[in-house]
């Protein structure tokens, strides 16, 4: 009896296998080519087979989404959250008024487990399809193509180069990956035996080729879009041998997840071909030697999961404030990009971008603000102000925050004027979104500019609006992703 297939992904998938094994016996060697750390839940599949979503992102505006533990899925590029398909998504998110929650699957090999269980609402990964996973989640069409490659050390007397090279080797690969299936249909297809081990449920691709890079094991395997990236930070590597053919690297994403498949799937078909897609994709895969370079000496402090060369500094002088060192950490990223040099067209120098004038109230000499340390002492000092001359007005201490970082970016002043607005207006001037923060914004119309509660003029009171918002969001990814 025919069984119906009504899901195309599935259908053309069960269709490659087939062909796959087809090809095995007639060819030679193949041609080459907000956020949160969670448990891993193993479900099974009956209850999978009932499970039901309890809401749709489209509809809540959040949209989860479960990576491992890798640097290729994320990672900090001076104080900015970086990864291929991360990046994405979060322009997916962006496009379609979605809120971005990211949470670190800590069990690599059951990545898709804890999707299937409902703690996210999409998985990524360098996901392969395979008909086992396709019995638990869907996928999305392709984000891109990949081979899968064999990774080696560079130079090794084990070199492999030809197919009869693996015989008798072990090859030791990521647990639950589609990889086993490629090595399967290679040994098949070249007539060659090897051994297959997979490795322990924590370790990541990169993991694995970190222990290639270091000679603890000899062989493991990956898709060409990773090889490609960790060869840049593992330079004894070899990723030349192609053991398969370009494979769709694709996003699931939970069954029954109410048109997130749907909608993810028309928003590739649009993009795939546009330019910021393919600047984000080449990104990753055509780096220059300048930009390998770049990579290269930021890579000690990504893999120590530090945002900054800074951190410590900013530790140091944090206490001062009693506020998290990360969130200094995102006003720095925000004001400066983390470069001590940096100095804008009205003269506001240094990390923390601050003016001559400021500092010198501080105990900071101007020509001493491209010094680190100076710098973020006397920002430091400054917020510290700002504080204790808002603190009396403002209760809640996470408001207090907003309205200090306001406050640090367009003057206390403006703000101040915002919150005289916001009490005229019969809005609650203790709270910063949808009160202050809407009359900031106003106070670029004359109506609101020209009001007589209103001391200190015109505002764009867009600019700090934003600068809150972000800094708040760069924080919660520091939070997430750095201890």
């Amino acid at each position: 009896m025919f069984k119906l297939i009504s899901n195309p992904v599935q259908l053309v998938v069960i269709l490659f296998f087939q062909f796959c094994s087809l090809f095995s016996t007639m060819q030679g060697v193949p041609h080459t080519g907000i956020i949160r750390n969670i448990k891993t839940t193993r479900t099974s599949k009956t209850a999978s087979s009932n499970r039901t979503r309890k809401r749709s992102p489209l509809t809540s505006k959040k949209l989860t989404l479960l990576v491992d533990g890798s640097l290729y899925s994320h990672s900090f590029f001076k104080g900015d959250l970086m990864g291929m398909e991360y990046e994405l998504l979060n322009l997916f998110a962006k496009e379609n008024n979605l809120e971005l929650e990211v949470k670190v699957v800590k069990h690599t090999a059951h990545l898709l487990d804890s999707l299937e269980s409902g703690a996210g609402d999409i998985a990524t990964g360098s996901l392969n399809v395979t008909p086992e996973r396709l019995q638990k989640v869907d996928f999305t069409h392709p984000v891109v193509e990949s081979g899968h490659r064999l990774i080696q050390r560079a130079g090794g007397k084990q070199l492999v180069s030809q197919p009869s090279h693996l015989a008798g080797k072990t090859v030791l690969i990521r647990k639950n990956s589609s990889f086993r299936s490629t090595l399967q249909t290679y040994a098949e297809t070249n007539n060659i035996s090897f051994t297959i081990q997979e490795a322990a449920d924590t370790l990541t691709d990169e993991n694995l080729i970190e222990m290639v890079a270091k000679g603890k094991i000899d062989y493991t395997v990956t898709n060409g879009t990773v090889a490609k990236t960790m060869g840049v930070f593992y330079n004894k590597i070899d990723y030349s041998f192609t053991l398969s053919e370009k494979q769709p690297v694709c996003w699931a994403t939970c069954k029954h997840s109410e048109g997130l498949l749907e909608t993810l799937n028309t928003w590739l078909t649009k993009r795939r071909r546009t330019l910021d897609y393919n600047l984000i994709v080449n990104k990753y895969t055509q780096l220059s030697e300048t930009k390998k370079q770049t990579l290269r000496e930021n890579f000690p402090l990504a893999k120590a999961g530090h945002i900054s060369p800074y951190d410590e500094l900013i530790k140091k002088n944090a206490k001062q404030l009693h506020w998290d060192w990360k969130l200094i950490a995102a006003v720095i990223f925000q004001e400066s990009r983390f470069n001590p040099a940096a100095k804008s067209w009205v003269g506001a120098t240094g990390l923390m971008q601050l003016m001559p004038a400021t500092a010198k109230s501080l105990g900071v000499q101007p020509h001493q603000l491209t010094t680190p340390e100076k710098n973020i002492e006397a920002g430091i000092k400054y917020l510290k102000w700002l504080q204790k001359s808002w603190r009396p007005l403002i209760n809640d201490e996470n408001e207090l925050i907003k309205f200090v970082l306001a406050s640090y970016n367009v003057g206390m002043g403006h703000v101040m004027d915002a919150r005289r607005l916001a009490e005229k207006n019969h809005l609650d001037a203790q709270k910063w979104e949808e009160n202050v923060e809407k009359m900031l914004l106003d106070l670029s119309l004359p109506k609101y500019y020209k009001d007589g509660v209103v001391k200190y003029g015109y505002c764009r009171g867009k600019e700090p609006v934003s600068y809150v918002q972000h800094i708040l969001e760069y924080y919660q990814s520091y939070k997430t992703f750095v201890n």
